[in-house]
């Protein structure tokens, strides 16, 4: 579906918001999938995919970090300008049922799918906790936003120029029994946060990244390793049965 830029904003080093009106209104989109995107008339052959910030009827944002071509391409797409969306894409967050107490915990640009999720939780009066961590202030984007949303919200970043100075894995050592931590960002703090859910006998979902090509499990180039029911090893597509997998089901590459 066509989708037209009504604002495009830097909030950070390389960090872009991306508001976009879409006529006819948006399909029902939950918190953890994704839109597939790219500018009309573009060179640009592939899609990217980006997860999905907030949406509501005709209204679409996206948050996204700027690291190759296709994303310098949207980061630069004026007021005005008609890109070309297919969504909603993935499996979305589970939203637990009281009396779990939904646990976000959100890395650098792992951010979008949390912060829409945390926009569904407040809605509808539930309380929740949110963990938000980044490698330094700069980076750490819509704080107050998120505060508005969460009054139990803790920020932390790596070098100690906002929040707390620790990793966001310190956020988690009085987490109550009925946790359930739903968790997007770098590998490296999910694997990190998945082990410590283990241990602790939580339930943990992760939202993975991987290259995508098609958006549509067709073309198989965002497979990842997972481990099936019986404990075998398997294979899933990011892009269809995630990005949201329980992280009992991923087998994390060694760092």
């Amino acid at each position: 579906m066509p989708a037209v830029v009504a604002a495009n904003r830097a909030l950070g080093p390389g960090i872009h918001l991306l508001k976009l009106a879409c006529e006819p209104p948006l399909p029902d989109i939950a918190p953890g999938q994704f839109a597939f995107l790219r500018p009309q008339n573009s060179d640009i052959l592939l899609r990217r995919p980006l997860g999905v910030h907030d949406a509501d009827g005709t209204r679409l944002d996206l948050l996204f970090d700027v690291v190759g071509r296709g994303t310098r391409a949207l980061a630069a797409a004026q007021t005005g300008t008609t890109l070309d969306l297919l969504l909603p894409l993935g499996r979305p967050f589970p939203i637990p049922p009281p009396p779990a107490l939904p646990v976000l915990v959100a890395g650098g640009l792992g951010l979008p799918p949390l912060h829409f999720l945390a926009r569904r939780l407040h809605a509808a009066g539930r309380p929740f906790r949110l963990l938000y961590g980044a490698r330094t202030a700069a980076r750490l984007v819509l704080a107050d936003d998120l505060a508005s949303l969460c009054p139990d919200l803790r920020l932390f970043t790596d070098d100690g120029s906002a929040g707390e100075h620790a990793q966001i894995t310190a956020g988690l050592a009085d987490l109550p029994p009925e946790a359930h931590l739903l968790v997007c960002g770098p590998t490296a703090m999910m694997r990190a946060v998945a082990a410590a859910a283990e241990e602790a006998g939580l339930a943990c979902h992760v939202s993975l990244e991987e290259r995508m090509a098609c958006g549509l499990g067709v073309c198989m180039g965002c497979v990842c390793r997972t481990r099936t029911a019986d404990g075998q090893e398997g294979r899933a597509r990011v892009c269809v049965e995630g990005p949201v997998f329980a992280s009992r089901e991923v087998l994390w590459d060694s760092p």
